[in-house]
This record gives structure tokens, sequence and C-alpha cells, in this order.
């Protein structure tokens, strides 16, 4: 098994979503991946996004000062919507996070992206009071806007050639979501596996523990991006992602189960 596979199998966040996954469908089909996961427990240090409640359809925007910050229309549990909060924390980039119900989304969310997707951003100090949307179009926007801790090479063709390892690993991810969700075939596992393959022979490739060098950049893997600040800003445990995919799968899913938790805690 490479490097890279075995770090997917052995991802303690991969374990339990995986476990939830396949208690509400079948243990069998996930036999060959089960059998790389020792370790069923962690101990993580980082903390969760907990704060704010998605907003539905009927919900006003919030009203926010007029301070500059960008405003970023997100919801929780999205991975391409944590791609643009990882951004903005690595660099440092002060913003407003706005959380939409993607099952009921308010109207307003269609000013800003056209297929009511997330992410999308406010950009205050553009003129016109700019948005955009799409993940990898404001991450570019990002990385040129703000020159602080470049996360592309500042050449052409190495922005270029990491942007195909982004798109690549988006296959990687529509994979694992038909995992998360229940609706895998047989196979589905091994297919995942095989398309990791590609990024160990690139990570040998480039001889370094990141896909950008010695520090994490728009590409990134390992478990060592959870010492990284902008990780630890927005991560999520496996054991919480899973809990949210399972009610996902049962057609209601709770997007505030965060906030639910910690206005519990708060209250207990």
């Amino acid at each position: 098994m490479s490097k890279v596979v075995r770090e997917f199998s052995h991802s303690p966040e991969l374990k339990i979503v995986v476990w939830h996954t396949a208690k509400a469908t079948s243990v069998g089909f996930f036999a060959p991946l089960l059998r790389h996961l020792k370790t069923w427990s962690v101990h993580h240090k980082c903390r969760e996004m907990s704060n704010g409640k998605h907003l539905a359809t009927g919900a006003v925007l919030p009203s926010l000062s007029d301070d500059g910050k960008l405003r970023l229309y997100s919801m929780r549990f999205c991975p391409y919507a944590h791609r643009i909060h990882l951004v903005l924390d690595a660099k440092d980039i002060p913003y407003h996070s706005i959380y939409v119900n993607l099952k009921a989304k308010p109207e307003w969310l269609y000013d800003r992206s056209p297929g009511g997707t997330v992410p999308a951003i406010d950009l205050p100090n553009e003129s016109g009071g700019a948005h955009l949307y799409e993940s990898l179009v404001i991450a570019d926007y990002l990385d040129e806007k703000f020159p602080q801790r470049p996360l592309y090479p500042r050449t052409p063709l190495g922005k270029a050639k990491e942007r195909l390892l982004i798109k690549k690993f988006d296959t990687v991810i529509e994979v694992m979501y038909k995992v998360f969700m229940g609706t895998h075939v047989p196979g589905t596992i091994t297919e995942i596996s095989n398309r990791l393959d590609f990024f160990e022979k690139e990570l040998q490739a480039r001889g370094s523990d990141f896909f950008g060098g010695n520090v994490p950049g728009m590409v990134k893997w390992r478990s060592l991006m959870k010492e990284d600040k902008a990780v630890k800003a927005s991560y999520i445990s496996g054991e919480n992602y899973a809990k949210f995919m399972e009610t996902h799968r049962q057609g209601v899913p709770d997007y505030d189960m965060l906030v639910n938790v910690a206005k519990k805690q708060r209250t207990s």
C-alpha cells in the first residue's frame, strides 16, 4: 500500500466517518478498507468552527458593520467552503462568516452565487462591491490580492500545475462523497485508492512533506496539516463530520449541529 493511501486509510477522521457510514449501510462493503484501520480513537487538539447558525429561506441578510472585511458565505460541512476558510486563515485576512442552509437557501444567496452554491464571497473594497463564487476562483483571487504567505508557486507554469493537481483531487472528493452518502457501488474504495496513487507518485517526485514544499500550499495532504494554524481555525473532527453525514443521508441535514452542542454545553 502506498504512503498516501496508507495515510488516507489511517486517517482518524476517515476511520470515524467510514465507520458511521458502514453502520448506516453495509459493513461488509467496507471490509477491505476497515482491515487497514487499526486505531479507532484519537485526541484532537484542533478547535472546531462553531459560531453562527445557518440561515434559510426567508432569513434576512445579516447587517454587518461597514468595516471593509470580506464576507464569506459558507456551509460548515462543505469541503469546498473549507478551502476558502483555509486560505483566508492562512493569510490572516479578516472576514465575516455567514452560514447558509443548502436545503432551504436564502434568496439573497443567488445574488452572489447564481447556482446557489457555496462558497461565495463579498468584496466590499472592490469597485461596485463585487462578489465571487466557486472555490478555486475565490482562492486564486485571494492569493493574488493578498500576497502574504503565497499559496501558489510564483511562476505561471508552476501555478498551472498546482491548479491541475487541485482539479484532479476534486475527483477523489466526488468519489468519497458517494461512500459518505451511501450511493457507492462495489469497488468504490479501490477506486479511491487508485486515484490517490497519482498523488503518491507526485509527492515522491517532489521529495517534500507537502505538495508546496516544506509548508502547506494550495495543494495539501498528510496529518501534518492539522498542526497548521489555518487548519486549526476551521477544523471539524471526523466524528462530528460523520454525525452530520448521517443526518444528511436521512434527508434532514443538521447544519447547526455544532452550534446546538456548544449552546447546550454553555447552559449545562
